[in-house]
C-alpha cells in the first residue's frame, strides 16, 4: 500500500510539473515584436560584461523555435532561457591578482 501510495504522488507530481510546459504555440507576430526586442535588451546588457578579462559562453538564448505558453498567469510566458557564462581568463589581471594567488 505504501509503494501505490508513492507512486501515485510522483505521478501526480509529474503530472504537475508537465501540464504547465504542454500548453505551447508559436506566438503571434506582435508577441515575436515584443521578444525581439526583450531579446535586444538583454543581450545589450550581457555584452557589456565582455571583456578580455572574461571567457564568455551563450549557454542559452532565444531561437526561431520559441514558443509561448498558454494559459500561463502571465502576460507572456516563453519556453526559453538566457543565460551565459563568465569565467576569469587564465593570465589577466584578475586571474593574477584575485584567481591564481
Amino acid at each position: 500500500m505504501r509503494r501505490f501510495l508513492m507512486c501515485s504522488i510522483l505521478v501526480l507530481l509529474a503530472s504537475a510539473l508537465v501540464l504547465p510546459f504542454a500548453a505551447l504555440r508559436p506566438p503571434t507576430a506582435a508577441e515575436k515584436l515584443v521578444l525581439e526586442k526583450y531579446e535586444s535588451v538583454i543581450n545589450k546588457t550581457l555584452d557589456q560584461f565582455q571583456s578580455s578579462d572574461w571567457d564568455e559562453n551563450v549557454d542559452y538564448s532565444v531561437n526561431e523555435d520559441v514558443a509561448v505558453g498558454t494559459n500561463a498567469g502571465r502576460p507572456l510566458d516563453v519556453d526559453e532561457l538566457f543565460q551565459r557564462t563568465y569565467r576569469v581568463r587564465n593570465g589577466s589581471e584578475p586571474w593574477n591578482q584575485v584567481v591564481g594567488p
